[in-house]
């Protein structure tokens, strides 16, 4: 095609399409990355057109399809891989993959492609230099991305993108994630850890009630304590019991799954009550509690008392009341930990709900919500699988990140824990285990920093920490998932 005739069609779709490609994901590109990305855009192009010429169609594909995943409204990609446009909007599937027709120019191809991939990722280099250095890290981690995905068989750039060869779930040699080669040591060893954790905890003794537990419509049947903790229940001793040695189990589980000492609490006191209104009522005219704050937890099963080391515990079943012990006590050290609130739906939910589940076995507790993708049976059903033991919750992560409702991380990243979906949940739970199990070292410092941070400002953490962008490492996640098939 004549350059003149490219640049045309090139203004023309830049004209019609005002909000697609890079602009639409670009998060304020800077001019210099910008610049080497429409070098880069020309390149890829020059490339689908050497495979063209040499029957590589297989190959072109592919390419355009890198092409679309940076540039999602390119049209020549578009149209080359089976993508129909109705109206303003693009088809959301294509044509299948094709083969190529001759291997002849596979060595020159793969020669053009590290010849590229070197190329950008040099070229970033220089157009990141200076930018803040985890801004500088999340442009340099999402070209490094991008280039492994340009010249897969490139050996070198697989090591620099952290990755291993090793056997993958279905026993063949591939490249894996150093992630997934973590969890497989890292996921066995905290349900270990979680069992012998609640074997150590000292057995509960009876003890006298301090002034502040009694009420005068409550007569405790079992006071026990054991460690930092004392409980104080309605139900019966043996179910008391359990309940307190859960939540002090969570300390050493706490300090493994993050490498830090736990902040505490030094001391606590749960009141465990067989229904909600008792729990309710108890609150009632205490010190701190207010009648706003009192309407909003009148219907939580659980919650901590304002103004005391108290945690109150109020569920109808058993199971439920025995793994919420356990939730709050953990949940009050990662919000003493990393500064985590409801504002950090994903992290209050996520981190909880797996490290308590290695303890309980149970996931009962969770801030599901109905879909907002409407009354599809799949989205509907969601919430009500996670609810269900047995339910592999990872497995359902799997089928959720290939589908078309997996939550975009950007976004689950600013919601608080009252604008979670089933999705988000989900998505927050394996999100958790994968910085748990792949990024011991580097997640106590990345939390502390995430949640000062807002928006445009994630890039940076994440490129500060993890050493790629949101974007990218939504990508990993998702690979993560694939690789980890088959890890108990």
């Amino acid at each position: 095609m004549p350059p003149r005739r490219r640049l045309a069609l090139l203004l023309l779709a830049a004209v019609l399409l005002p909000l697609g490609g890079r602009t639409a994901e670009a998060r304020g590109e800077p001019p210099k990355v910008q610049a080497v990305h429409d070098e880069l855009r020309q390149k890829l192009h020059d490339i689908a057109a050497y495979c063209t010429s040499a029957k590589l169609f297989g190959s072109r594909f592919d390419i355009y399809e890198l092409i679309l995943s940076i540039w999602p409204a390119d049209v020549t990609a578009r149209k080359s891989n089976g993508y129909t446009k109705e109206d303003m909007d693009w088809s959301k599937t294509g044509r299948k993959r094709p083969r190529n027709m001759k291997a002849a120019g596979i060595p020159t191809l793969k020669a053009m492609q590290a010849d590229a991939a070197d190329w950008y990722l040099k070229e970033i280099d220089g157009a990141v230099s200076g930018l803040a250095p985890g801004d500088a890290a999340a442009w340099k981690g999402r070209a490094l991305r991008e280039a492994v995905e340009l010249a897969p068989t490139y050996a070198e750039l697989r090591q620099r993108n952290g990755e291993v060869m090793g056997k993958g779930p279905k026993g063949k040699k591939q490249w894996l994630l150093m992630e997934t080669i973590h969890s497989r040591k890292r996921r066995p060893a905290l349900q270990k850890l979680a069992k012998k954790a609640l074997k150590a905890v000292t057995k509960p003794k009876q003890v006298e009630q301090r002034e502040r537990d009694k009420h005068s419509t409550v007569t405790w049947k079992v006071s026990l304590a054991s460690g930092r903790g004392r409980i104080l229940g309605l139900p019966d001793a043996k179910e008391i019991a359990q309940g307190l040695v859960n939540a002090e189990a969570t300390f050493p589980v706490f300090e493994e799954a993050f490498g830090i000492t736990s902040p505490g609490p030094a001391s606590y006191t749960l009141y465990v009550f067989d229904t909600i209104s008792k729990g309710n009522v108890f609150m009632a005219g205490r010190p701190g509690v207010t009648q706003s704050w009192l309407k909003f937890v009148t219907p939580l099963i659980a919650c901590g008392l304002p103004k005391t080391n108290g945690i109150i515990v109020k569920a109808p079943m058993a199971i439920t009341r025995l793994e919420a012990c356990a939730r709050q006590v953990m949940g009050s050290q990662i919000r003493g930990a990393f500064g985590i609130s409801p504002k950090q739906g994903w992290a209050t939910e996520g981190f909880a709900l797996y490290l308590v589940w290695n303890l309980t076995g149970t996931r009962l507790i969770n801030s599901v919500r109905q879909s907002q993708y409407g009354e599809k049976p799949e989205q509907v059903n969601l919430a009500k699988r996670l609810r269900e033991q047995g339910t592999d919750w990872v497995a359902e992560a799997r089928k959720l990140v290939e589908g078309r409702f997996a939550p975009d991380l950007r976004l689950l990243l600013g919601k608080t824990v009252n604008t979670l979906t089933p999705e988000d949940v989900l998505y927050s739970y394996v999100f958790a285990m994968y910085l748990m199990e792949g990024h011991k070292e580097k997640l106590p410092a990345f939390l502390r920093e995430l949640t000062k941070v807002k928006g445009a400002g994630f890039d940076g953490v994440f490129g500060k920490h993890l050493g790629f962008d949101v974007a990218s490492t939504q990508a990993r996640v998702r690979r993560w998932l694939r690789e980890t098939d088959g890890i108990k």
